[in-house]
């Protein structure tokens, strides 16, 4: 549950988490923050698939994964370029590998474009990213 509602809350925000540690209860008072740009990473290097996408709807161009990121990170397609937009506004950079969004896998090309093309307006949904080895959630929000 906790990385829908980290998705759902904008970069900046703040919140309260109840966590369960050691069999206590706590709450956590929490800012959502945005960690900084890849810096090339490896693993987001050469997708070596020439098969890619332009989102104008996200404002991101995502390709398919290489053998070696499927191998490392699963399912997934790796950004190439953020435009203006929904994308870029969530903090989405080149090199993140999107594996989910609103709960549904990101499994190709084909399929991030019919999940993007069906995405609610005004309203944030959670997209799961790896960037450089490490799985986070980041807020999408498209305003129409």
């Amino acid at each position: 549950d906790l990385p829908h509602q980290v998705g759902r809350i904008k970069p900046g925000e703040k919140a309260k988490i109840d966590i369960v540690r050691n069999g206590k209860r706590k709450t956590l008072n929490v800012e959502i923050g945005v960690l900084p740009d890849s810096d090339g990473a490896e693993l987001a290097m050469n997708s070596g698939d020439p098969q890619e996408h332009a989102s104008k709807r996200l404002g991101v161009v995502v390709a398919e994964l290489s053998g070696r990121q499927r191998k490392a990170v699963g399912d997934g397609v790796i950004v190439k370029e953020v435009k203006r937009g929904p994308a870029a506004f969530s903090g989405l950079v080149n090199g993140d590998i999107i594996t989910n969004i609103a709960g549904d896998a990101v499994t190709s090309v084909d399929e991030f474009e019919r999940i993007a093309k069906d995405l609610p307006a005004n309203r944030s949904v959670p997209m799961r990213i790896v960037r450089r080895g490490s799985a986070m959630f980041i807020p999408l929000r498209i305003n129409e």
